[in-house]
């Protein structure tokens, strides 16, 4: 089958073989290019990969209908074509994009309803083969098609954790009290009335109340977010960020030197800090676990890990415990946990505030008098327990260890092709900590 009729505007046949479906039929759908964009739309058929032949763009003789449906393909493509043809002679291509052109020959084009080894048990569908879409030129669907932004933006939000989940609603209520502002309503709100200008008149509104353009940031990142998913969807083409770019400030150092964790490593705390100083070096150690799922680690495996789902991002983490952790886990073994935070907290964030206040309150401390009051010259006044993460990537990349592996180590990346088809050796992340380890404690480089 040939490819489409204009350089302008292209079709051709695609098996999506992107999903591993092991011995699973994949679709064919049909691949439209225009403008430089690609929109796909599924034909209906699911068939294996030995039953393609993408050079040639039809069944192979594998398939037991290849003979019909390769007629059934070709008089789809021909039909295609020609209304291609003719939306070029009236000039309508000029004023689509490419997911407005999938639109409309969907309108035209009945799904493929045929033999599909793979969907029943006796690889029959229970409905019959479409026809072959009578050709009729639409009038009225060139309308630009506008996409309702909150319901997406909710969509989205739910499948994200309970944490995350709060600061999309944050983000919406932002947008309500600016879509109010503006005289509209959030609810009436499209993809497409997301313009540069209005993402700059956001920004404005929201500095009146959130000087800080992090705080902004968080709000435009968020809205970015949900854009980029429903372009993943094929939902929408528009994308005001090519042309407004989400400023931020530098933020305040967040990370110990190696001196400075020597010295917290040895500082001889009291009995009631030294509990929170063991529970950041062993963060520290564990390449700055979050804390949330230190509190819910159960084991440690036969050889040696820590193995554990992160409740942020569902990411998948594998991390072996070094001798200094393991000492640490010994010290603070808990009764149900792993370690003993929810055996004396109720949940991780009751505790996260009691640790970064006793984080603080590690240092020289004097007391006016017998049983006077106390007080406290602190080693680090601003220290919270995200600076052993932070403290861990800095150190590392002291050391020269490669960028990639201090964020395969760290959890970044993950949604790249090259993420999607290399998998990363944990090996060299184990190294990495290592060496971290050893500098810090020993001095060895």
């Amino acid at each position: 089958m040939a490819a489409g009729f204009s350089a302008m505007a292209s079709i051709s046949l695609f098996l999506d073989t992107r999903s591993n479906r092991g011995n699973r039929p994949y679709p064919l759908k049909w691949y439209f290019f225009h403008n430089s964009r690609v929109a796909l739309l599924p034909t209906g058929l699911r068939i294996t990969k030995s039953q393609w032949d993408t050079k040639r763009q039809r069944l192979t003789q594998r398939h037991p209908n290849f003979r019909a449906i390769n007629q059934i393909l070709e008089a789809r493509m021909s039909q295609i074509n020609l209304v291609i043809a003719e939306w070029k002679i009236r000039s309508v291509l000029a004023n689509i994009d490419v997911m407005q052109l999938r639109d409309n020959v969907a309108h035209l084009l009945p799904p493929l309803a045929v033999y599909d080894p793979g969907l029943t048990p006796n690889g029959i569908i229970q409905s019959p083969i479409q026809p072959i879409f009578p050709y009729a030129p639409p009038t009225v669907f060139f309308e630009k098609k506008k996409t309702n932004f909150i319901s997406w933006f909710d969509r989205y939000a739910a499948t994200k954790s309970a944490r995350t989940a709060e600061v999309y609603e944050h983000t919406r209520r932002r947008l309500i009290a600016y879509t109010a502002e503006t005289g509209s309503r959030l609810e009436s709100l499209t993809f497409e009335d997301i313009t540069p200008m209005w993402l700059q008149g956001f920004d404005v509104f929201m500095a009146q109340t959130a000087p800080s353009a992090n705080s902004r940031a968080i709000h435009m990142r968020n809205i970015r977010t949900v854009f980029n998913s429903a372009i993943a969807e094929e939902l929408i083409t528009c994308y005001p960020f090519k042309r407004f770019k989400i400023k931020t400030t530098k933020t305040r150092k967040r990370s110990l030197s190696v001196d400075d964790i020597r010295l917290l490593a040895t500082y001889p705390c009291d009995s009631y800090t030294a509990y929170y100083r063991d529970l950041f070096m062993l963060i520290f150690y564990l390449i700055g676990i979050n804390l949330v799922d230190l509190c819910h680690l159960t084991d440690v495996t036969r050889d040696g890990r820590i193995e554990y789902k992160r409740a942020k991002t569902g990411r998948l983490y594998s991390v072996k415990v070094e001798p200094e952790a393991n000492a640490l886990i010994d010290k603070l073994h808990g009764k149900s946990w792993l370690i003993n935070i929810l055996d004396r907290y109720k949940n991780h964030r009751d505790f996260g505030k009691h640790f970064n206040a006793a984080l603080k309150n590690i240092g020289e401390t004097k007391r006016n008098g017998l049983g006077g009051k106390k007080t406290v010259n602190p080693l680090f006044p601003e220290l919270t327990t995200y600076w052993a993460r932070h403290s861990w990537a800095t150190i590392a990349a002291s050391l020269d260890i490669p960028k990639e592996t201090i964020a395969a180590a760290l959890g970044h990346g993950g949604n790249t092709v090259t993420d999607i088809y290399i998998d990363f050796d944990v090996r060299k992340i184990d190294e990495a900590n290592r060496r971290v380890i050893d500098w810090v404690l020993y001095g060895k480089k």
